[in-house]
C-alpha cells in the first residue's frame, strides 16, 4: 500500500505503508461502508523527512454512515484541545481510496487521524 499526501510546496509525496482494519463496532458487517484503519509506517525511509517522521503507526477514522459525523467528531477533539492540553490532537484529512488493480476509486471524503496514545502520553508528561 502507498499513502500519498500533498506537502507544503503542493508536491505529491508517496510513502509505502502497511494497513490493517481496526475497531469493533465499525468492523461489523453492515455497520460502516469504510472500515477504520491502522496505518503502519516503515522504520526507515523517506517518510522520516515528512510530517509523519515520528509516526510508527496512526489511526485513520473514516465515515461510517455520513461524512458530517466524522467532521463533528473531529470538531469535538478540537474543542477539547481548547479545554485541556491533555487531549488528542486529531487532524482532519481528505481521503480517496483507489484500487490500482481494478483501476477504480471511491469518491473523495473526509476523515481524521491521530497519533498512537502512548506517543501523546510521553509528550503530555
Amino acid at each position: 500500500m502507498v499513502l500519498y499526501y500533498t506537502n507544503d510546496d503542493s508536491a505529491k509525496v508517496a510513502i509505502p505503508v502497511a494497513i490493517r482494519t481496526r475497531g469493533n463496532f465499525r468492523r461489523l458487517h453492515g455497520n460502516c461502508e469504510y472500515l477504520p484503519l491502522m496505518i503502519y509506517f516503515p522504520k526507515t525511509g523517506e517518510h522520516l523527512g515528512t510530517v509523519f517522521k515520528e509516526q510508527k503507526k496512526m489511526k485513520l477514522v473514516m465515515p461510517c454512515r455520513d461524512e458530517k459525523y466524522v467532521v463533528r467528531e473531529w470538531l469535538a477533539y478540537k474543542i477539547y484541545n481548547l479545554v485541556t492540553p491533555h487531549s488528542f490532537k486529531a487532524r482532519l484529512v481528505k481521503v480517496t481510496m483507489a484500487d490500482k488493480k481494478n483501476k477504480s476509486s471511491a469518491p473523495l471524503f473526509m476523515g481524521y487521524c491521530w497519533k498512537k496514545k502512548s506517543k501523546w502520553r510521553k509528550e503530555m508528561g
